[in-house]
């Protein structure tokens, strides 16, 4: 499992600060923030793979953090981010806090992906 993280209508300087501080208190390598939407929903990712727990653990101690990601992720086992366009917009790299250690996997090692699909309306 790796830390993920979903902001919704959060600045991007409080969310560098919320990251900055679970980096560092968990020792954490580089962190991906990558605008979803505009003007201030932004997704979160950092490659270094923790044992369930602690990822939760990591998550639930990141302030700010949107609620309904957390949830739904303890409740399936599994947190996912939509890494595919919601609407016409891609979500695009806009930050990399320099992490404490190296990352210890990439994306290649993840074992599970999920297509999400838009319902139109949304």
């Amino acid at each position: 499992h790796i830390p993920m993280w979903d902001f919704d209508n959060v600045a991007l300087d409080r969310v560098k600060e919320a990251l900055r501080r679970i980096q560092t208190r968990f020792f954490l390598s580089n962190i991906l923030i990558l605008r979803s939407s505009e003007p201030d929903n932004y997704i979160a990712y950092c490659f270094t793979a923790r044992d369930w727990r602690e990822v939760v653990a990591i998550i639930a101690e990141t302030e700010l953090v949107d609620w309904n990601f957390f949830k739904y992720g303890v409740y399936r086992e599994r947190f996912t981010l939509r890494v595919s366009p919601k609407r016409v917009e891609k979500p695009k790299l806009v930050a990399t806090l320099e992490g404490y250690e190296l990352a210890n996997c990439s994306p290649e090692d993840l074992n599970s992906w999920v297509r999400y699909e838009t319902l139109k309306g949304e």
